[in-house]
C-alpha cells in the first residue's frame, strides 16, 4: 500500500463523521472519505454515496456472497460493510479515511499493519443528546 489508511471509530453519536468531515476540509487534496455500505434507512441530512452507500438487504447479501466486503457486521438490525475496492485506491497512492465500528478496525488491522486508527468516546449523557 502506497496510500495511508486513517480509521475513525467510536460509538454512535461520538462525532466520528464530524471529525472526518473536518479532516477532509483541511486535507482536501490528500484525503478521500470512503463511505461504507449499509442497509439502514437514509437520514434527511445524508447523501447516498457520500455519507454511506445505502443498499437494500438483498443487495447487501448479494455483495457479501460475492466476497465484496473486507469486513461486515450486523448492528441494530442493519448490515454494515467495508468494500475491498479501497485496496486499489491505497495501492494507487490515495490516502483514505474510514468511519467504521470497532469490528471494522479489528478486521483491517488483522490484514494490514500500516493503519492509523482513532477511537472517539463521549460521556453517555452527551451521546444521548447527539442521538
Amino acid at each position: 500500500m502506497n496510500g495511508k489508511l486513517l480509521i475513525i471509530s467510536g460509538p454512535s453519536g461520538s462525532g466520528k463523521t464530524t471529525l472526518a468531515k473536518h479532516l477532509l476540509s483541511i486535507f482536501k487534496d490528500n484525503l478521500i472519505l470512503e463511505p461504507t455500505y449499509t442497509t439502514r434507512h437514509i437520514r434527511s441530512h445524508e447523501i447516498d454515496g457520500v455519507d454511506y452507500n445505502f443498499v437494500s438487504v438483498d443487495r447487501f447479501k448479494e455483495l457479501s456472497l460475492n466476497n465484496f466486503f473486507l469486513e461486515e457486521i450486523e448492528y441494530g438490525e442493519n448490515y454494515y460493510g467495508t468494500s475491498k475496492n479501497c485496496i486499489n485506491m491505497l495501492s494507487g497512492g490515495k490516502n483514505i479515511i474510514f468511519v467504521i465500528n470497532r469490528a471494522g478496525v479489528i478486521a483491517w488491522k488483522s490484514k494490514y499493519k500500516n493503519i492509523v486508527s482513532f477511537w472517539i468516546d463521549s460521556e453517555d449523557v452527551d451521546l444521548k443528546k447527539r442521538l
